[in-house]
């Protein structure tokens, strides 16, 4: 039984340091242009 939890515990971390990886290859993506949410109102006229 130790040794299943201790492989289970094993996979999780292995899941979410996946899942991190590709949350920040995502967020890496996207910024690559900058963000501009902001524009100034003459922009917008």
């Amino acid at each position: 039984m130790r040794g299943l939890k201790k492989q289970r515990r094993i996979q999780i971390i292995m899941v979410a340091t996946a899942a991190l990886t590709l949350s920040v290859g995502l967020i890496g993506y996207a910024m690559r242009d900058g963000i501009n949410f902001f524009r100034p109102p003459s922009e917008i006229v």
